[in-house]
């Protein structure tokens, strides 16, 4: 039995959307985003649980890390507020740097063909 035109027609858009496109490359200078609590966390403790789990693998590591984090209280966890609210500063002194220094580069850019025409 001969297959629809709408049938053929469906899979050609779907084929045509299932295509990824590439990324775009990352800006190595652009600043990394403030980690959260959880994160600075387990770069305390990773080391802690590691030595006391030998062989354990990364998921059983981040297992541990976690059941961990979720059994602490607000009080025990406030420490890592501190450090994630530092961080955030960090991070948006850092972009506005970075931001400032790309549009300075633009506007040079901008200049420089403005000039050779």
């Amino acid at each position: 039995m001969p297959k629809a035109k709408s049938e053929t027609a469906t899979k050609r858009v779907r084929k045509e959307k299932a295509e990824k496109k590439p990324r775009a490359k990352k800006d190595p200078n652009k600043p990394k985003r403030p980690m959260t609590a959880f994160f600075i966390f387990s770069g305390e403790f990773r080391d802690q649980v590691k030595a006391q789990n030998p062989g354990a693998t990364v998921g059983t590591v981040a297992k541990i890390l976690g059941e961990r984090w979720r059994n602490m209280g607000e009080a025990e966890k406030a420490p890592y507020a501190l450090k994630v609210e530092q961080d955030k500063k960090r991070y948006e002194t850092e972009l506005a740097i970075y931001e400032a220094n790309k549009s300075a580069d633009a506007a040079q850019a901008e200049d420089a063909e403005e000039e050779d025409e």
